[in-house]
């Protein structure tokens, strides 16, 4: 649902944007490039919701107004899997 998107959506932004948490390693230089580390994350991380249940698909509206969210992908073999009468076309 839209709530539980807008949480995950807040874990992958470091503050003041979201609540990821972080800690000194080597993407950053070990501190010495934090903020640039920091301001270059929040502006190209992605979040992508996989829609993989009959639940998602109920809420699947709902899922996609999440503040955060940058797309969606449907796991189809999950979906078929789950919901057998349903023939989906793939097309790669």
């Amino acid at each position: 649902n839209k709530s539980e998107a807008d949480s995950l959506g807040d874990l992958i932004l470091f503050p003041p944007a979201g609540k990821r948490s972080f800690g000194v390693n080597r993407a950053h230089g070990y501190g010495k490039k934090f903020d640039n580390y920091l301001n270059e994350w929040n502006t190209n991380a992605a979040y992508i919701a996989q829609i993989e249940t009959k639940e998602a698909i109920a809420n699947i509206t709902d899922i996609v107004s999440s503040n955060n969210l940058n797309g969606v992908m449907i796991g189809q073999i999950f979906l078929i899997m789950l919901i057998p009468e349903t023939h989906l076309i793939i097309i790669f």
